[in-house]
């Protein structure tokens, strides 16, 4: 017990003895009117006159002895509580100053015992995930079971429409990492492959055919002259964390429902990579144009100048946010050549 809880404990003792002195002798006031009247003696009465009634008799009180015996106890018990917290003040400093000569480290833990932080917990193995690619084991129990979606038979209609080419793959489940109906995507329609083919959800791969047709294609026709054959991308499904950092979320990678565009070939002249380059030229013009327009399609949009993990590729994905907030990144798109503005 430290010191200051023993002063606290002395100070609520005496405080209980003085309120209790004040209040014993109303309290043997109260008692002494409440003891019981002594019943009358039983005496045949006499016969009363024809309009008379019989005399009462008036009620018993205690003695003004009785209640000076009871003043006298009160007071008794009043000094003997306040000799007893004399006693106890007199011991405590001397039973402080043994402690602190014996055990100062005890004291001061004691002290400091509330103000200790709690540990944090050691890693958890469902977030180790160093690679892309590499399986998640779930250690822990306990987690809240999936509930599994029903296929979007309508979305896979709008597809077909769409021209896309796919095939339905097995339900993907590696750890942390799942894609309930996940769809193996060779074409986006419109005369544009997708290399190599993408692991996609229904919804992505739609957004994705309808950026290329909406998108792409009038841009590459009116700014570059040339017809695009190929999207090229450097991941669709990947099991991993954002920017393959073990301490990061899940990535919408990890989902299926994100895909990152590298480079664009075309028909007519050489492929086109992606990167900061000069904005004022036509390829730069055409970057532009390509990023800006995905931002009506994608619910993220991420490229160069965004960070660094996006200086070679656009990332697009069909992330849900609440009260349906995009991420639309354009960067800087003013530029002119590889150097900040």
């Amino acid at each position: 017990m430290s010191i200051r809880p023993k002063r606290r404990t002395v100070r609520r003792c005496c405080a209980c003895v003085v309120v209790l002195s004040m209040s014993l002798p109303a309290l043997a006031a109260s008692d002494a009117q409440r003891l019981p009247r002594p019943r009358p003696a039983v005496e045949t009465p006499a016969p009363a006159a024809p309009n008379e009634t019989s005399a009462r008799v008036p009620k018993s009180r205690p003695s003004d002895g009785a209640q000076a015996e009871m003043t006298a106890w009160a007071r008794g018990v009043e000094s003997h509580f306040r000799a007893a917290a004399a006693e106890l003040e007199a011991i405590v400093p001397a039973v402080e100053q043994d402690i602190r000569a014996d055990a100062p480290g005890e004291i001061a833990a004691a002290a400091g015992l509330a103000r200790i932080p709690r540990p944090r917990p050691e890693p958890s193995a469902l977030l180790a995930m160093a690679k892309p690619g590499a399986p998640v084991e779930l250690a822990g129990a306990g987690l809240s079971p999936r509930i599994a979606e029903p296929e979007d038979t309508a979305c896979l209609a709008r597809l077909a429409a769409l021209g896309v080419a796919f095939t339905k793959q097995a339900p993907i489940e590696d750890g942390l990492c799942w894609v309930e109906h996940p769809l193996n995507v060779t074409s986006l329609g419109s005369g544009v492959a997708i290399v190599p083919e993408a692991i996609l959800n229904c919804r992505t791969a739609e957004a994705l055919a309808m950026w290329t047709r909406d998108v792409l294609i009038p841009s590459a026709r009116d700014l570059l002259g040339a017809t695009p054959k190929e999207i090229v991308h450097g991941s669709a499904y990947v099991c991993r964390t954002r920017a393959n950092d073990p301490d990061a979320k899940l990535s919408e990678h990890a989902h299926a429902n994100a895909v990152d565009i590298s480079s664009i070939a075309f028909a007519e002249r050489q492929r086109l990579d992606i990167a900061d380059r000069d904005m004022t030229s036509g390829e730069g013009r055409f970057q532009v144009a390509i990023r800006g327009g995905s931002c009506a399609h994608f619910t993220t949009v991420l490229g160069p100048r965004s960070d660094a993990s996006h200086a070679t590729h656009f990332h697009f994905d069909m992330a849900e946010r609440r009260g349906g907030y995009r991420l639309c990144d354009l960067a800087d798109t003013n530029f002119v050549g590889v150097e900040e503005p």
